[in-house]
């Protein structure tokens, strides 16, 4: 088996990591959505109890 140099070593290892992600289907995209998505139905959430709160009121009332 040849001996590879430390720089070759270092590429084998990184494409093996990115072949890695791209098989399981993840990475740094996959989570950003995953957060995303967390943080969007925790705005909703919000959304929904502020228009609980105000439902009925008059805006008119505000001013």
């Amino acid at each position: 088996m040849p001996k590879l140099s430390a720089d070759e070593l270092r590429q084998v290892e990184a494409s093996l990591r990115q072949l890695q992600v791209q098989r399981s289907g993840e990475g740094p995209w996959m989570e950003l959505a995953g957060c995303l998505a967390d943080e969007r139905e925790e705005l909703q959430s919000i959304g929904r109890v502020i228009r609980e709160e105000f439902e009925g009121v008059n805006h008119a009332d505000w001013q």
